[in-house]
């Protein structure tokens, strides 16, 4: 498709135009009539030059059937010698799924010159005024440098005329990529990028880009879909749609294969929720202090104002005191009222300036010391210390971590205990949090560990954190969490129900009482089944029983 008129020396237009976009080409193809959220990801690319899309869509959307192949065929056709390159994580999703779509649409254009190798997993546009001709280019990356050499350009076409050679990337089936595709993709700097693919677990590269929390807590919602547009960020639109948006879907046989996939697999499994709702889902069992709906609720919690309602009430403070030359700064969360403000930090070593700094925040926020946990182990022990005989701010919560839980039964330590109990204060209060992106992060990686053989529940120690993250301490949850830990001592919230109703049902001398109360009622029975030929046996039986 080309436009005439232009001179010799003219360059043709930069990007797309009115004329020759997907949309307008939609039906030049054959493509069905598209959903909004199908025209709102190809409007993206017509508007914008240099930008990049990530999308997650449930199973049979219509992402590889009409999104790709309209987005890449609309491109090829609009500009003559442009370059469409193609990964997925398995050569079948290529060739059996997307390339049979490609031959489809291009079949009624054969004689025009338009051509699909299969085989070869290629598609070649027709000559157009002596440019080279526009390429489909399909691969499975095992290795990223397949795509080096691929770059966007300028070249005369045989009037004279300079004609934008784009290259257009599509990372489909996304969630099975590894992070050097994604990459390689961000060092050629093509003219687009559109990652798109059904949910999967909350880890990897494509997660990562689509921040699903993010996008949940602070889209547009659309009918079936939402987004988040940001020009700052490399993804600059952010996808997310479901089954909503989807009419072929809502079908009443669809919506009763729906039901019977929850009815067998749960509304919470993940392939329910990715092939259905459209929705990531946790992975790696159940091993993460925070799950996914955690922190959407985090993310609220960021979003929300802080207001002077909302910062009535006593002020709280969680000191984290590293060891001196580890690396890592002193941190200070202050929460008034139900407002968390921004951290402070500090990278001085010196303990007695430390200490100063520490105290002179403290008192201008109002923080009492009895309202102030500061982490009682290696140097915090000693600026506490100062604080409290040098600069007079006494009475200080000596925070430590391994102190006895409340709940034995389930938890191993307070730190651990206190870390479920402010996680669930995100969930039952309005509580404002500071906009802090290392702070998300410690979350999504802390994980938890079962100990002994009742198996409490501990956190993961902070040096196996550290050799896991590229030598990241979680320093942000743990202070966050010691600033907070005084609101679930005073009720401002509750644990979950399954820990609470561990909690009601377990005590310890209570069961022993039970134990020793059955046993004997147990024996008076068994005294009273030895008038009885069967019930010398049944006695017999369970003696062996309780011996073993």
């Amino acid at each position: 498709m080309g436009k005439r008129g232009y001179k010799a020396g003219e360059r043709v237009p930069y990007g797309f135009t009115d004329w020759n976009s997907p949309l307008a080409q939609r039906e030049i193809w054959g493509a069905p009539k598209l959903y909004e959220w199908q025209e709102q990801i190809l409007s993206y690319f017509v508007k914008n030059l240099h930008v990049h899309a990530v999308m997650s869509t449930p199973n049979e959307s219509g992402k590889t059937q009409v999104v790709v192949p309209l987005l890449g065929l609309g491109c090829m056709a609009a500009f003559p010698g442009a370059t469409v390159y193609s990964t997925a994580g398995a050569e079948a999703q290529i060739k059996l799924q997307l390339f049979e779509y490609l031959k489809s649409y291009c079949k009624p254009f054969e004689k025009a010159g338009w051509e699909v190798n299969q085989s070869q997993l290629t598609v070649q546009g027709p000559v157009i005024d002596g440019m080279p001709r526009s390429r489909w280019i399909g691969r499975v990356p095992r290795d990223a440098l397949t795509a080096e050499g691929f770059h966007e350009s300028w070249e005369r076409d045989d009037k004279g005329r300079w004609r934008f050679r784009p290259l257009l990337m599509i990372a489909d089936e996304a969630k099975s990529l590894d992070d050097p595709v994604f990459e390689m993709m961000m060092r050629l700097r093509p003219t687009w990028v559109l990652a798109l693919s059904t949910p999967d677990t909350d880890s990897g590269p494509f997660y990562r880009a689509m921040n699903p929390e993010e996008v949940e807590a602070r889209g547009v919602e659309r009918r079936g879909f939402r987004y988040i547009e940001d020009p700052r960020g490399y993804w600059g639109l952010r996808m997310m749609v479901n089954v909503e948006g989807c009419a072929h879907l809502l079908t009443d046989e669809k919506l009763k294969e729906s039901e019977a996939i929850k009815a067998q697999m749960g509304e919470n499994h993940k392939l329910y929720r990715s092939m259905v709702l459209g929705k990531f889902t946790a992975g790696d069992g159940d091993d993460k202090l925070y799950g996914m709906r955690d922190i959407e609720a985090v993310v609220r919690a960021m979003g929300r104002d802080a207001t002077p309602a909302r910062m009535e009430g006593e002020a709280h403070a969680g000191f984290d005191v590293s060891p001196t030359g580890d690396g890592d700064d002193k941190i200070i969360y202050v929460a008034k009222g139900k407002v968390v403000l921004p951290p402070y930090r500090t990278s001085e070593d010196d303990t007695v300036k430390v200490a100063r700094w520490a105290v002179d925040i403290l008192k201008a926020n109002n923080v009492e010391p009895r309202n102030c946990r500061v982490d009682n182990g290696g140097a915090g022990k000693v600026v506490i210390d100062m604080m409290e005989g040098i600069f007079g701010y006494r009475g200080v919560d000596r925070y430590t971590n391994n102190a006895t839980a409340r709940f034995r039964a389930d938890f191993y330590d307070r730190a651990t205990e206190d870390s479920y109990g402010v996680k669930q204060l995100f969930h039952e209060t309005d509580i404002v949090l500071p906009r802090d992106d290392r702070l998300i992060e410690d979350m999504k990686t802390r994980r938890v560990v079962e100990m002994g053989d009742h198996k409490k529940i501990k956190l993961q120690p902070k040096k196996k954190h550290r050799a896991e993250n590229n030598g990241k301490s979680p320093d942000h949850l743990d202070t966050l969490t010691m600033c907070l830990a005084g609101r679930v001592k005073h009720g401002m919230a509750r644990y979950s129900p399954e820990v609470r109703k561990k909690a009601q049902e377990y005590d310890e001398k209570a069961m022993r009482s039970k134990h020793f109360a059955e046993k004997k009622q147990q024996d008076e029975n068994a005294a009273r089944l030895g008038r009885f030929g069967w019930g010398k046996k049944a006695q017999d039986l369970r003696l062996m029983v309780h011996k073993s």
